[in-house]
C-alpha cells in the first residue's frame, strides 16, 4: 500500500483545522506549515499527530503550498484547505485509486462549496473540479500569490471523492477575504503587467455579478445565490479598483526583494534568487513599460534644473525653466559613465538595473511612503542645485 502525506497551511484555523485533519486521519505523514497563528491552530494540529512548522514570512499561496509539498515524505500527496474534509465515506475510494498499478500522475476531484451555512449548486461554484490528489515528484504548486493551482507532469483523472468547503462562513469573513484577497490578486495583476482604472472595476465587478447570477444560474440557489454574486461583484471591484491605485500611484506592489535591502550591495540579486514569473517580467517590455507608467503622472512640481553627479560633474537637464516634466529625458556623465533619467518629479541613476537606486528632491521626499516594498533609496551624498 502506498504512502499518503496530507499537507495543509493555516493561519488561525481554530475552528476547522480538526475536522480538517481528522477526516485524513489514516495519512501516514500530516504536514501543516502555520504562518503565524494566534489561536490554539498550532496546538490542534499537534494533538492530531500533524508536524507543525511555523514560518514568519507570508510569500503567497503558491510558494507556502510548495513548502508544505517539500516536507511531505508519503509516495502520494493530499493537499486540502484548512476550510476543507473529506466525508468518511471516500476513504475507500481512495485508497483504491491509489494502490491502482496504472494510476495517473494526479486525480481531479469534486469540490462542494458553502456560502454561509448552504450548499451552491449554482453561480459558478457547481461543479468545481479541483486537483489535490496527486504522486510526490509528478505536481508541483504554482508560484501564484491567491489562486495557485498545481502543475502536473503527466496525466490527470477524475475520481468521484467529492470534498466539502465551507468557503464563507458569515459576511464578516466575506469582508475579510475580500479586502486580503483583493490587495494579493491586485499585486498579481500588476506584476502581470495590467492596469487598472475605475471604470474597469465597475466593469469586473458588475459582470462577475452578472455571470454568477444570471449566466451560471445562481438564482436558481435562492438568497444564497445572490450572496454568492454579490461577493464576486465586490471581490472583483475591489481587486481593480486597488489595481488601479497601483497604476497611478508612485508604489510597485509585490516586488520580490526590497530595493532598500540591497541598494548598497553588488552585485544586485540574480536570477537564482527571483521567481520564474520574475525573471520573465523583467525582460519583458511590458515590463519596462509598467516602470516608468507607475511614475508617471503629469504633475506641476517641478525638479530643479541642475544637479551633481556623485564624481561632481555638475549635469543640466534640457528643459527650459518653465517646462515641466512630461517627458523622460537621459543624461549620461562624461566623467564616470553613470546614465541618470527623470521620471516624473523624480531623478533615477541607472547602475545597470534602473530600479537600482533613486535620487529625490527636497521637495518631493515627502511624497515619498517610507517602509513600502517599494521605498526607494534617498542618496544624502548626491547634492542637487537649485533652478538656475
Amino acid at each position: 500500500m502506498p504512502s499518503l502525506s496530507l499537507i495543509v497551511i493555516t493561519k488561525n484555523e481554530e475552528a476547522s483545522i480538526a475536522r480538517c485533519l481528522s477526516s485524513l486521519d489514516f495519512a501516514d505523514d500530516i504536514v501543516v506549515v502555520d504562518s503565524g497563528s494566534t489561536d490554539r491552530t498550532v496546538e490542534l494540529a499537534r494533538a492530531h499527530g500533524a508536524h507543525v512548522v511555523s514560518t514568519t514570512d507570508w510569500p503567497g499561496f503558491g510558494p507556502q503550498k510548495s513548502r508544505a509539498l517539500n516536507l511531505a515524505r508519503g509516495d502520494w500527496v493530499f493537499s486540502l484547505d484548512a476550510d476543507e474534509w473529506i466525508d468518511a465515506s471516500f476513504i475507500a475510494q481512495i485508497k483504491t485509486a491509489m494502490a491502482d498499478p496504472n494510476a495517473p500522475s494526479a486525480y481531479e476531484t469534486p469540490r462542494r462549496s458553502r456560502f454561509c451555512g448552504q450548499i451552491i449548486r449554482h453561480g459558478g461554484w457547481s461543479p468545481d473540479y479541483v486537483v489535490r490528489l496527486f504522486q510526490r515528484g509528478r505536481a508541483r504548486f504554482s508560484d501564484d500569490l491567491v489562486h495557485e493551482g498545481l502543475i502536473v507532469d503527466g496525466p490527470i483523472r477524475r475520481l468521484k471523492v467529492r470534498i466539502e468547503h465551507d468557503c464563507i462562513t458569515s459576511w464578516a469573513d466575506a469582508e475579510d477575504k475580500i479586502k486580503s484577497y483583493s490587495v494579493t490578486a491586485a499585486q498579481q495583476l500588476a506584476a502581470r503587467g495590467f492596469r487598472g482604472s475605475p471604470l474597469k472595476a465597475s466593469l469586473h465587478g458588475w459582470t462577475a455579478f452578472l455571470k454568477a447570477y444570471v449566466y451560471r444560474a445562481g438564482f436558481l440557489d435562492g438568497a444564497a445565490g445572490w450572496g454568492v454574486a454579490k461577493y464576486n461583484h465586490r471581490y472583483a471591484d475591489a481587486k481593480w479598483r486597488r489595481l488601479a491605485e497601483y497604476s497611478r500611484g508612485n508604489v510597485w506592489p509585490g516586488l520580490p526583494w526590497n530595493l532598500r535591502e540591497w541598494s548598497d550591495r553588488s552585485p544586485p540579486p540574480t536570477t537564482d534568487t527571483v521567481p520564474l514569473d520574475w525573471v520573465r517580467a523583467l525582460s519583458s517590455w511590458k515590463y519596462a513599460k509598467l516602470t516608468f507608467s507607475i511614475y508617471w503622472r503629469r504633475s506641476r512640481i517641478k525638479l530643479p534644473r541642475h544637479f551633481r553627479c556623485d564624481c561632481g560633474a555638475r549635469h543640466t537637464w534640457n528643459l527650459s525653466e518653465h517646462q515641466h516634466w512630461d517627458k523622460i529625458q537621459t543624461v549620461t556623465c562624461h566623467d564616470c559613465g553613470d546614465i541618470y533619467r527623470t521620471l516624473q518629479n523624480t531623478v533615477v541613476r541607472i547602475i545597470p538595473n534602473p530600479l537600482h537606486r533613486c535620487l529625490i528632491s527636497d521637495r518631493d521626499r515627502n511624497g515619498i511612503a517610507d517602509g513600502h516594498p517599494f521605498s526607494v533609496q534617498v542618496r544624502e551624498d548626491v547634492q542637487q542645485d537649485g533652478a538656475a
